[in-house]
């Protein structure tokens, strides 16, 4: 479900023109039903296309209104009317009962008696809301490409922000690129009146208190709770379908709906001759599932997820019919951050113990290659953008108090990394319309990871261990290592040479050609529009660096990419 709407408290009636403007923004398909809510100073538009577990709920003649888009998952019994608990919570402040809730979602629930808007994240703010104040106006949406189509909303660039989104691939905390805009943090509760504006964390993960169980007990209350999540999130349609790579967060899924007896169609879209098309395969048939592939080109990732949904429909027409839902796809997202803490090591959290902030968030920026092209930008900006990201990094990791200091690295990434790891997902929903089933989310779970003493996780390590806890099916064919992660102990070399994921050859040589023929014409288009921001970039050093990249002579492909992301946000700044 996708939502746009506008509180404002001093509104006796939004004119037409708002409100076509609103439908304009809500999705860029003429075609989609666009319901609207409207009173005397609230407005809402929704689209409802049957995923994502949406809710809108009204009651007594537009008194209460609530969204609520995901699944919150409050109590096992309660998933079929989750939205009318986690909506009447929101209306009565009950904050209680947020923390029950252990799925991805958020919602919200307009009181008209009282004028008061309350708004809610999940545990980890997988889910986005979006909002912005303009005077005494408040826009909120679930895709941030909405309200940069309000004319209202300032969409002036704070440099900080960008330098953050070149740096991390994201802005931090509730930034986002935009003075105008935030988004809600994790675990937060909102509530907006005609005279204020509250928020309030419902949820905090550095209070969690270190667990001290032994190795084995900890592998099997870790393996419980995901089987757990598997459980509550599984439906009693005729099969589910779920991705399928060739890593082991897919395959952990695929395993433990297997291990609850759920017939599974596993979905591989990776390039032959790569792991993780062979090594999905062969995982397929060691747990037992139906697998489908399809190879598919350099395309954005939600566009290559619905094209196999698509395709696998088309060609599973009874089954469809019979009502397996092809809007609904499991995916591993979570799992190697949670699981398998992969962006730290043994050096970065000492630093941490150690007090010693500054010098980790130096360490890691360093040792991940962190950092900005600078050549890019014009000579009054290099020095500000080159120390800005590290700061915004320390100003964080400083945000988080939990007991042993290490996790402080664990936490920012849960907070950061992951909940925009689904950002491009969630602004295209409208295009590509399915849900992601998200177990590697599940709070319950998370508490268990974040609570156990962290050195047993680095480098997936606790990870490899904890996969025997499923059997031993799904350790009895390789699986693709991250890289200076723990090795997969089963042999490959029967399979011969296979092209790795975080290699430049992962696609063949023609899909490679293609797409960088395509990237050079956005590159020279972009450089050619009108309204190049000169007042960030110079446009002498990135035509040369176009030249060289063009002519083969040096790659300069991640300053385009970087520039044509500051551009892409700059066109909504003119």
């Amino acid at each position: 479900m996708l939502f746009l709407g506008v509180f404002d408290p001093s509104c006796s009636q939004f004119e037409t023109s708002e409100i076509e403007e609103l439908k304009c923004a809500i999705s860029r398909q003429p075609e989609d039903k666009r319901d609207l809510v409207l009173t005397e100073n609230f407005a809402l538009l929704t689209i409802d296309f049957g995923a994502s577990g949406g809710s809108l709920i009204v009651e007594n003649d537009l008194d209460k209104v609530g969204v609520v888009v995901g699944r919150p998952y409050i109590n096992k019994d309660s998933a079929g009317v989750d939205a009318n608990i986690l909506i009447q919570a929101l209306k009565n402040r009950d904050l209680d009962t947020l923390k029950l809730a252990r799925g991805s979602f958020c919602g919200f629930c307009f009181d008209r008696q009282s004028k008061a808007l309350m708004l809610c994240s999940d545990k980890v703010g997988v889910f986005p809301i979006y909002i912005a104040k303009v005077g005494d106006r408040i826009y909120f949406s679930n895709a941030l490409r909405m309200l940069r189509s309000i004319t209202k909303i300032s969409k002036k660039i704070v440099p900080e922000h960008m330098f953050s989104q070149l740096a991390f691939g994201y802005c931090l905390a509730r930034d986002t690129i935009f003075s105008g805009i935030d988004r809600m943090y994790a675990g937060e509760f909102v509530e907006i009146t005609a005279s204020s504006m509250h928020t309030n964390s419902y949820w905090s993960w550095d209070e969690l208190k270190s667990s001290h169980y032994s190795d084995d007990e900890l592998q099997e209350r870790i393996y419980e709770a995901f089987i757990d999540a598997v459980k509550i999130r599984a439906e009693s349609t005729p099969a589910e379908l779920s991705f399928l790579s060739g890593g082991l967060d897919s395959r952990c899924i695929v395993a433990g709906l297997r291990n609850i007896d759920r017939p599974v169609w596993s979905l591989n879209f990776a390039p032959e001759g790569s792991q993780d098309h062979l090594f999905g395969r062969l995982a397929a048939t060691a747990l037992g599932s139906h697998h489908y592939e399809l190879g598919l080109g350099r395309d954005s990732f939600s566009k290559r997820q619905r094209k196999i949904l698509d395709s696998w429909a088309e060609t599973h027409q009874e089954l469809v019919k019979q009502g397996v839902k092809t809007h609904r796809v499991w995916s591993g997202d979570g799992g190697s951050v949670g699981m398998g803490h992969v962006y730290l090591d043994h050096a970065f959290i000492q630093l941490l113990r150690e007090k010693k902030i500054h010098a980790a968030a130096e360490y890691l920026m360093k040792h991940r290659k962190l950092g900005i092209p600078l050549g890019m930008l014009r000579s009054d900006m290099k020095h500000e953008a080159e120390n800005s990201p590290l700061e915004k990094m320390v100003s964080e990791l400083k945000s988080f108090a939990p007991e042993d200091a290490a996790k402080s690295g664990l936490l920012f990434f849960l907070m950061n990394d992951q909940r925009h790891h689904l950002f491009n997902y969630f602004e295209d929903l409208d295009l590509y319309k399915f849900e992601v089933v998200l177990p590697f989310f599940d709070s319950v779970l998370l508490e268990l990871i974040v609570a156990a003493p962290i050195d047993e996780f680095l480098l997936h390590a606790f990870y490899n261990k904890w996969l025997a806890k499923f059997g031993p099916a799904i350790s009895t064919v390789p699986w693709q290592a991250y890289p200076n992660h723990v090795p997969c102990p089963v042999p490959s070399d029967e399979y011969g040479k296979l092209r790795y994921q975080w290699n430049e050859d992962w696609f063949d040589k023609t899909e490679n050609d293609r797409k960088q023929k395509e990237k050079l014409d956005e590159w020279r288009t972009m450089l050619a529009r009108s309204g190049f921001p000169k007042q960030i970039l110079s446009k002498n050093k990135l035509w040369f660096a176009y030249c060289l990249t063009h002519l083969k002579i040096r790659d300069y492909s991640y300053i385009l990419d970087a520039a044509k992301e500051i551009i892409f946000f700059n066109r909504d700044a003119q």
